[in-house]
């Protein structure tokens, strides 16, 4: 089992926490990973160039200065998840098999695994994304939120798949995302979340 320590010695701009591993980019536009780097997750690219980074599950990518994008890790079972789409991209987020990432007028187009419809984003544009396990959400240009792909549910150890549905009112202006639920903050600063609540990830104070 390949675990790394944060490196002490770099300074970072951007951080991002993956299933086991966290990359992040470093003052000199470098990138740098640590935990558990299984399935070719040590093979993180050399050099400087990169804006920004997103740490999924099996899988790693990176975006360039040059808008490109460039992913690494993918278990053997998941080579999908390591070829993205040719383009310029502005904002990129993964899950744990999938990425999907935001183009230069708005669209989102996601790789990788597909099962549970992660790959199926509407045609909408979108100014955020945000990205689970099996899932991945989006801020409209108009504030509100879409969703694709599944989370689990079920009980009594039968585990069923169903659609991700987000909040169908409000306007939002942050959004993030957990394995299996998702949160995002109002202009009021009012916090509204969905998705799984075993634990009560879901249930807001």
């Amino acid at each position: 089992m390949d675990r790394l320590l944060v490196p002490e010695q770099l300074r970072f701009t951007q951080v991002s926490v993956g299933t086991y591993h966290v990359c992040a980019l470093t003052t000199e536009a470098n990138l740098a990973c640590w935990g558990w780097l299984y399935g070719g997750l040590a093979d993180v690219p050399q050099g400087a160039g990169y804006v920004a980074v997103s740490a999924g599950g099996s899988h790693s990518c990176a975006l360039k200065a040059d808008h490109e994008i460039e992913c690494w890790g993918g278990e053997e079972s998941h080579p999908d998840a390591l070829v993205p789409p040719g383009g310029a991209f502005v904002a990129i987020v993964s899950g744990e098999y999938h990425s999907c990432a935001l183009d230069a007028a708005g669209q989102a187009r996601c790789w990788g695994e597909n099962e549970r419809g992660q790959l199926d984003a509407p045609t909408d544009t979108f100014q955020q994304l945000a990205a689970g396990y099996s899932f991945t959400c989006g801020i409209r240009t108009d504030d509100t939120i879409a969703c694709w792909g599944e989370q689990p549910a079920g009980s009594d150890g039968v585990q069923v798949f169903i659609p991700m549905r987000g909040p169908t009112h409000g306007k939002f202006v942050k959004l993030d995302a957990g394995s299996f639920h998702a949160c995002a903050t109002e202009a009021s600063g009012r916090v509204v979340c969905w998705g799984d609540n075993l634990y009560g990830q879901s249930a807001v104070p």
